[in-house]
């Protein structure tokens, strides 16, 4: 007990030193003139980035990373700090991204608001964490049947061609996407019982690579299975962070980074002529050293136009122009008609993709094109400041979602930990700006897919 009391009571100094110097940073968004913002709003959110992720560390371990919480806030903190950093220096595509950025009016504004939502997602957070360290569950001990594996994926992959489309459930997209990811999961939570650390890593990696090949029209696929797969090597860990995971972390980002060129490039960046693997990584190091990579690769991960996006959408909310924009909820209670076609319900509310991409870009929305903003910018969007307190309380909710899959004892029921997984490759979609909607879609044809799964599983038992 007294143990228990002193680790609380360090806790509790953590996380006031954590909010008292997070915000201190943070404050300079608000009284820094506005050319000191933009050459040092980089500074200002990496800086706020590692005093996050040194205070999760220290709340326990490893495993508090992988709240829907944490990974919200980092992956904003973390894209705006690069974003910015690029937009600071001009490496910007499309330029006039960049021409109207320096223009914003409430730069210094939107990236307070964005960076406080942050800071206090993870402080609210943490009254909800367990001080408890997470314990390895049995399911690595158990052998892989690799018979059951192939037979069972087989029928998987054959039940899929029946539903290809998304538009039937008002969604975007291939049901065989839903497939790929579900059975990714699947096989990373299978080979998580191999022993060799090697071998795992080889055919996690074969797994990762395969559905880069298969999905290269669409990164996101493959760069959010890393979601799942470190958790599944964190899982084997204890979550312990140690010298040697800190490496394996480094060497795991320029993996994901040559993946995600390889990807580019298979896309028609760069406009080289690639007809072989040999082709495509003799090209990966050329296009390294081109004068226009560094503008193409933060193009390529997505945090130039994630960062302007969501900084933007603020911008415009509070400016006067634009300020009868604010969806009071609209955008999230779309989500109760994701099964109903706008024919039937015309009085259906836009999307954030629509509204906002018709507001900042009406040309590009005429030809059918989007920009996402980011989920703590959505909540702006739909309720001013008071977003700020309605992000929290989403977090929170996802964070408790996410507690009774994991803490207590429903994941420790291996048939359901590539469900589990799968869940954690869509945060990312949720948090990047895809919508509610279609988060709910995916994890909705998920669920299925994991029941499926498991039907087909006792049939060939």
């Amino acid at each position: 007990m007294d143990l228990l009391l002193i680790r609380s009571s360090s806790f509790s100094f953590r996380r006031i030193l954590f909010i008292l110097s997070s915000v201190c940073v943070s404050i300079f968004f608000l009284i820094l003139d506005k050319n000191e913002i933009i050459n040092s709003s980089y500074i200002i959110f990496l800086s706020i980035s590692l005093i996050s992720i040194i205070f999760l560390v220290k709340s326990g371990n490893a495993f508090h990373l992988f709240y829907p919480g944490s990974i919200l806030a980092m992956y904003v903190l973390l894209s705006h700090g690069l974003g910015s950093w690029a937009f600071a220096n001009e490496y910007v595509l499309p330029y006039r991204f960049y021409e109207d950025w320096t223009g914003l009016e409430n730069l210094g504004l939107a990236s307070f608001l964005i960076s406080t939502s942050c800071i206090l997602i993870l402080f609210f957070q943490s009254y909800f964490l367990p001080i408890n360290e997470v314990k390895k569950s049995d399911f690595v001990k158990k052998d892989i049947n690799y018979k059951k594996i192939i037979i069972s994926l087989f029928i998987f992959a054959f039940l899929y061609q029946f539903l290809d489309n998304l538009s039937f459930l008002g969604g975007d997209g291939s049901f065989k996407q839903i497939a790929v990811l579900y059975i990714s999961c699947f096989l990373f939570y299978e080979f998580s019982k191999i022993n060799s650390g090697y071998t795992r890593l080889f055919f996690s990696f074969l797994i990762i690579i395969l559905v880069s090949i298969i999905s290269v029209d669409d990164k996101r696929d493959a760069i959010f299975l890393m979601l799942p797969f470190l958790f599944c090597e964190m899982y084997r860990l204890n979550f312990k962070i140690s010298l040697k995971v800190f490496i394996g972390l480094i060497i795991f980002s320029f993996f994901t980074g040559f993946l995600i060129i390889c990807m580019s490039l298979m896309r028609g960046y760069g406009s080289y002529e690639i007809f072989s693997v040999i082709d495509l990584i003799f090209f990966a190091f050329t296009y390294i050293g081109e004068d226009f990579f560094i503008t193409y690769f933060f193009n390529n991960i997505e945090v130039n136009y994630h960062y302007y996006h969501s900084i933007k959408s603020i911008d415009l909310i509070f400016s006067d122009k634009y300020s009868e924009l604010i969806s009071f909820g609209t955008t999230f209670f779309k989500s109760l008609f994701i099964f109903f076609p706008r024919d039937i319900f015309p009085f259906k509310p836009d999307s954030i993709l629509q509204l906002y991409t018709s507001a900042s870009d009406p040309l590009f929305r005429e030809i059918g094109g989007s920009w996402p903003i980011n989920l703590i910018s959505e909540s702006i969007w739909n309720f001013y400041f008071f977003g700020v307190l309605f992000i929290i309380l989403i977090s929170l909710l996802f964070n408790f979602i996410h507690e009774k899959l994991t803490v207590n004892s429903y994941i420790r029921k291996s048939l359901h930990i590539p469900l589990y997984l799968f869940l954690l490759s869509q945060w990312m979609t949720l948090f990047r700006g895809s919508g509610l909607d279609m988060f709910l879609v995916f994890i909705i044809l998920g669920v299925f897919s994991h029941f499926l799964h498991l039907f087909v599983f006792k049939l060939i038992r």
